[in-house]
């Protein structure tokens, strides 16, 4: 109820005026939010940003290091999507994050990111699960301890919407990536993150047998119309969120990716992407940490023009244009929208 009360009164503001002060009630769930690593900016500029998010109180953060980059060929490893000294995990502790959620996907949406040499094969090949654990064998010193969470792919569902026979071979791999990290890092917790429609209603069975022997579930969650990019009503959440938790099977969630498109050509606005966050927190608080390790909300600024026409090949108007360009909490020249106030509010209670 505090939440609402101070969406009320955000509305009424303009990002320049005074927030009331309303305490909202505590979130105990690990928040994070994802930066906006477009590669067109330079990478010192990621450490400010880093630093800005810390600031808004999240406490957890994710990054990502494809297994292709780690690993391009043969026995050559490059480290240094883990360990730049700009947005590399030592960096990320340096900042002061508590809990670091990374993603080392072999499916990155809908493409393999595999080694350039085995990409061909199986992916239960037994020289693709020996690969895939000598490069864990690799990366383990660089892996701090507060690398509490790791993924194994990235959307995976939306692959094997064209190689629907892949699904076994790769739980075979993954769960022996799992077991092979776990000998090596017993505390860390493994997953595999699909979308959240994948899950509750395109491959319910398919993703809940990938999921058996995970540590946790891992979402990606968009609540959009099944007519492309255009998003449902903000009070859907409550209802998808009960859908979450169903289709978990009493597995801990994380939420790799939460987020609402802003853009008025979507038939959205500031006002309803605000919602959506003050909503969405209220469901957050009430399934708690036992329910939630993670929410990473997707993300910081929107995308500049010119690079979401380039990673969509799209233009002003057209709707995975508008999607991309519209998620972040704070537009891309920096001037905060009402769900970042929301949020920020929240986690500084």
């Amino acid at each position: 109820m505090k939440a609402r009360f101070l969406l009320l009164l955000l509305w009424g503001c303009t990002s320049d005026q005074p927030i009331v002060d309303v305490d909202p009630d505590p979130l105990s769930v690990t928040i994070a939010v994802n930066a906006n690593l477009s590669g067109e900016e330079p990478f010192q500029n990621y450490e400010g940003e880093y630093q800005a998010i810390y600031a808004m109180g999240a406490r957890g953060i994710q990054t990502a290091a494809p297994w292709a980059s780690l690993n391009p060929v043969g026995t050559t490893y490059d480290l240094t999507p883990l360990t730049n000294s700009f947005f590399g995990l030592s960096k990320l502790t340096s900042l002061g994050y508590e809990l670091i959620y990374l993603n080392i996907p072999i499916i990155a949406i809908d493409t393999r990111s595999m080694p350039a040499d085995i990409s061909h094969l199986p992916f239960d090949d037994p020289q693709v699960i020996q690969r895939f654990r000598a490069m864990l064998d690799a990366i383990q010193g660089s892996l701090p301890p507060e690398v509490r969470l790791i993924s194994f792919g990235n959307e995976v569902d939306t692959y094997f919407k064209v190689h629907d026979t892949e699904w076994a071979s790769f739980k075979t791999l993954v769960e022996d990536a799992r077991s092979y990290l776990k000998a090596l890092r017993p505390s860390t917790l493994v997953g595999v993150t699909t979308t959240f429609e994948g899950c509750t209603s395109t491959y319910p069975a398919e993703v809940q047998a990938l999921n058996e022997n995970m540590d946790f579930v891992s979402l990606t969650y968009y609540p959009l119309l099944g007519n492309g990019f255009f998003p449902k009503d903000p009070g859907m959440v409550t209802e998808d969120v009960v859908k979450m938790v169903t289709a978990s099977q009493g597995k801990p969630l994380v939420l790799q990716e939460w987020g609402y498109p802003s853009s008025v050509a979507l038939g959205s606005s500031e006002d309803d992407q605000a919602e959506f966050m003050t909503l969405s927190l209220d469901e957050i608080r009430k399934q708690g940490p036992s329910k939630l390790l993670l929410v990473s909300f997707f993300k910081y600024r929107d995308w500049s023009p010119a690079f979401a026409s380039t990673i969509t090949n799209q233009s002003v108007g057209q709707p995975f244009y508008e999607f991309m360009s519209s998620l972040g909490l704070k537009r891309h020249d920096g001037a905060p929208k009402k769900s970042f106030e929301i949020l920020t509010r929240a986690l500084h209670p």
